[in-house]
C-alpha cells in the first residue's frame, strides 16, 4: 500500500486489478483488468492484455490522485516529488486564495 499511497508506479495484474505504469514522458498510464474473471482469462488465452481500461492521465489528473493518495501516509506530501512527477506547481493545483 505505502508504494500506491506514495504515488509510484505499479502493475495491476488479474481480474478488475488497477496500475499505473509511467511511459518515457513521465506521464501515467492507468489501466484497468476486465472485471470478470472469466471475460478476463478469455482476453489473455485470445493473446490479448486483458484490459478494459487504457488511459494516458493528464498531469492535473496525476495530480489530484497524488495529493488524495499522499493524505494517507503519515509523511504527507512530498512537495518536491510531486511537482517533478506532475509537472505542475503544488500553488496551481490548490483551490485557495494566495496570501501575501
Amino acid at each position: 500500500n505505502l508504494h500506491v499511497w506514495n504515488y509510484r508506479p505499479y502493475i495491476g495484474i488479474g481480474a478488475g486489478a488497477h496500475g499505473r505504469i509511467n511511459n518515457k514522458s513521465n506521464a501515467y498510464l492507468a489501466t484497468q483488468g476486465i472485471k470478470l474473471p472469466r471475460d478476463f482469462m478469455q482476453s489473455i488465452q485470445g493473446g490479448q492484455q486483458g484490459l478494459s481500461v487504457e488511459e494516458l492521465l493528464t498531469p492535473d489528473e496525476m495530480a489530484v490522485e497524488n495529493l488524495i493518495m499522499a493524505l494517507r501516509t503519515n509523511q504527507g506530501l512530498d512537495i518536491s516529488a510531486f511537482e517533478q512527477r506532475c509537472g505542475l506547481p503544488l500553488k496551481s493545483c490548490l483551490n485557495t486564495p494566495e496570501y501575501e
